[in-house]
């Protein structure tokens, strides 16, 4: 009997090792693994025209009564002025409101980035005699449009006479100083584009940041208010300052 005790109780003794079994783990036993790829940035900002012109006697330019809120129609106006003529726009056919003319010449500029872009316009004032009076001054506004263009690899769709598919920048009502694009719900696309006023000097807007894949045309038309003989003759001009900046 007492044999017997013994051998059952050397089997509960071998069996207390199996309770304390333990894992040792030699450092973390899971981890991240990191694949980078550093893509240089790519920028392209090809000025192909930084020059507008209104002309004399061609058939380039555009009229209307009003500023904004209307297509204009091709030159030249109802009394067969052209922008430039010294009686374009004359209270003896029009009145006091005078004309205003759009010139069919632009600036173009076309960008292409991999990388977020903005862009802003500041104004230097409206048109300014240069030869007889600085004083000398013609109501200046500009139009901008993007067309054709992509932007986060997303062709923009609209109308752009001449230009093909694309949108008309406006200002946003709720955040003066930012171009907006694309709400046809405004009415500042095509045949109603938003005209930018160019006085004050230092009135600034900006665009962006856009996100990449970003590549098309932005094509920069002016607008001028004309009143015939009141206006002094004079070689007028102005400037627009344009600057392309990324993160």
């Amino acid at each position: 009997m007492l044999k017997k005790a013994v051998l059952v109780l050397g089997v509960l003794v071998l069996a207390i090792p199996a309770f304390s079994y333990n894992t040792t783990w030699d450092g973390d036993p899971d981890n991240v693994i990191t694949i980078n790829a550093d893509i240089n940035c790519y920028i392209q900002i090809d000025w192909q025209d930084v020059e507008i012109h209104f002309e004399d006697d061609t058939f380039t330019d555009w009229w209307s009564w009003q500023l904004m809120g209307v297509g204009y129609t091709a030159c030249p106006d109802p009394e067969e002025k052209f922008p430039l003529d010294p009686w374009a726009g004359d209270a003896y056919y029009c009145g006091d409101s005078g004309i205003y003319y759009e010139s069919g010449d632009g600036a173009r500029i076309f960008v292409r980035s991999n990388n977020l872009l903005s862009m802003t316009v500041t104004t230097n004032g409206d048109l300014q005699g240069t030869i007889n009076d600085p004083n000398n001054k013609i109501p200046t506004w500009f139009t901008v449009c993007l067309a054709p263009f992509w932007i986060g690899g997303v062709q923009l769709q609209g109308t752009v006479p001449l230009d093909g598919p694309g949108q008309y920048l406006y200002e946003d009502p709720n955040n003066p100083g930012v171009f907006l694009h694309g709400d046809d719900s405004q009415g500042h696309n095509y045949p109603n584009q938003y005209a930018f006023p160019c006085e004050p000097a230092g009135n600034t807007w900006t665009l962006g940041p856009m996100s990449p894949y970003i590549q098309g045309t932005i094509k920069f038309l002016a607008r001028i208010h004309r009143h015939g003989l009141a206006d002094p003759g004079d070689s007028y001009s102005t400037t627009l300052n344009v600057a392309f900046s990324t993160p």
